[in-house]
């Protein structure tokens, strides 16, 4: 019985070769797994402030569309801050306000608020969102053409 587990195992075994060759393999399976995944965490992390980003430029157009007539029009550059950009590392939050053109005489009743923000992710890039609404005087109805 010896003899004949010996023989079974003699015909099969592996070289020296063959496991060196299993061994790069496995290597590069596992190294292609931790690019994956250090990419998908940049990824993630890129998404993640981009969602915040979004959120603050909503909150600030929303409250930018409480103010009344005297804030607006006195407006021309200013940033802000915003709690939920604090997470954002490197974010600028900037509300620009400009008169609308329109080819009445209400022209000066409308203005255009653009919010903006930029940041810098993590590999370095700069990012930029924004997000833009009409303010009237009297209200956009009273303000058209």
């Amino acid at each position: 019985m010896k003899n004949r587990w010996r023989k079974r195992w003699s015909n099969q075994s592996v070289t020296l070769v063959e496991c060196m060759v299993a061994l790069v393999i496995l290597t590069m399976g596992m190294l292609a797994s931790y690019l994956a995944y250090g990419q998908s965490l940049r990824i993630i992390n890129s998404m993640w402030n981009t969602s915040k980003v979004n959120s603050a430029i909503r909150q600030e157009i929303e409250l930018v569309r409480t103010w009344d007539w005297t804030t607006i029009s006195g407006l021309s550059s200013a940033n802000f801050t915003n709690v939920v950009l604090t997470d954002v590392p490197g974010a600028v939050g900037t509300v620009y306000a400009e008169y609308y053109p329109v080819s009445t005489n209400t022209a000066l009743t409308i203005k255009k608020v653009t919010v903006e923000v930029n940041w810098t992710d993590m590999n370095g890039v700069s990012r930029e969102d924004t997000a833009t609404t009409l303010v009237s005087q009297n209200g956009l109805n009273t303000a058209t053409e």
